[in-house]
């Protein structure tokens, strides 16, 4: 049982880390965006690419977050603030091109066969109390539980974490009241683009590196947010830990098999018993 909690909450912290970039935008734009790990794959291919033509690592890391803090907002200023007064079905198709987009250029740079990425961190896996965990997989944990300590600081106590719950609040109240919100909006796409590419970097080494290979953990992130909340940073971070520790259970002790229908069936009673999920809060009609 234990192992099985474990696994499952390095598995949900990695869902976790792309959760919270869905949440950001989400927050920000009212916008789900569908190329978010796109984005994040593009960029971590571009860290292998960096790293494999013999730039230490490190050097490396940073060449793919600079270009995941260009993207992110270009993206977000180029397409999705021109369609900001249109249908919302417009920003969802813009986002699923992108994904389109992004998918195929990403397999014209860089082909379709699987990369060896290397691991961030060195050495045997940790056992504690028969429980054992590979050091990739604790980084994840730990790096997962900063970043929430980190979220909340940020939102409470600082200037701009505060004009963005601000914005998410009400746009055009924040606009009326002077805030730089398109700047702040743009901050936000980059910190989300940033978080994908960290989340791409830290499962990479455990995966191994294809074109694909971010499809399947947004679509867990997602589930992830919508059980926590997509209002919610905190509570998208517990919802995808817990939907991380789901599935392990129903691997270990019923089938492996079953462990993504469950993931799709967490969503659906998600999305039926409580839309606005766990920590989120429903919208407010004011008649």
């Amino acid at each position: 049982m234990l192992q099985y909690l474990v696994s499952g909450a390095a598995t949900g912290a990695l869902y976790g880390v792309i959760a919270v970039g869905i949440v950001l935008i989400y927050r920000a734009s009212g916008v789900i965006n569908f190329a978010h790990g796109e984005i994040a794959t593009i960029c971590t291919f571009t860290v292998w690419a960096v790293w494999d033509a013999g730039v230490p690592l490190g050097a490396a890391i940073a060449v793919g977050l600079v270009l995941a803090g260009a993207i992110g907002p270009g993206v977000e200023g180029l397409v999705i603030s021109r369609l900001r007064n249109k249908s919302h079905i417009n920003e969802i198709m813009a986002t699923v091109a992108l994904f389109l987009a992004l998918n195929g250029l990403t397999l014209e740079l860089f082909g379709h066969d699987q990369r060896r990425f290397p691991p961030l961190v060195h050495g045997a896996p940790i056992e504690v109390f028969d429980t054992v965990i590979t050091r990739q997989a604790l980084l994840a944990i730990v790096f997962t539980t900063v970043l929430a300590a980190a979220f909340a600081i940020f939102f409470r106590r600082t200037s701009v974490g505060i004009a963005m719950r601000a914005i998410s609040e009400n746009r055009e109240s924040a606009e009326l009241v002077g805030l730089p919100v398109p700047w702040i909006v743009r901050g936000a796409w980059l910190a989300a683009a940033v978080l994908g590419t960290i989340s791409g970097v830290l499962v990479a080494p455990i995966v191994f590196l294809n074109v694909d290979m971010m499809i399947g953990l947004l679509i867990k992130a997602f589930a992830g947010a919508v059980l926590g909340g997509l209002t919610s940073i905190f509570g998208a971070l517990v919802g995808a830990v817990a939907l991380g520790i789901g599935e392990s259970l129903i691997s270990g002790y019923v089938s492996s098999q079953l462990s993504t229908p469950f993931t799709f069936f967490v969503l659906v009673v998600a999305l039926v018993v409580r839309p606005h999920g766990l920590f989120g809060r429903a919208a407010e009609v004011k008649l």
